[in-house]
């Protein structure tokens, strides 16, 4: 099983940082490929929200629809 950090989750939602991105995405990529779990904890979802709507300005109804593809 692997965990993602709120940095992970950001470069996958925003991919302002195209390398970031990618390498967030491989990381998932592979763990599925492997039939690994994904952990999200909730004190990084909270963390990722606040980061997405103070820090980039995301609105609610963008961010409930980053969650639930994240999910």
């Amino acid at each position: 099983m692997i965990a993602l950090d709120t940095n992970a989750l950001v470069r996958l939602g925003v991919e302002d940082d195209q390398a970031q991105a990618a390498r967030a995405r491989r990381l998932v990529s592979d763990a599925e490929n492997r039939g690994e779990k994904v952990l999200l904890l909730s004190g990084v979802l909270l963390e990722m929200v606040w980061v997405l709507s103070k820090g980039y300005g995301f609105q609610r109804s963008d961010i409930a629809h980053l969650l639930d593809a994240l999910l």
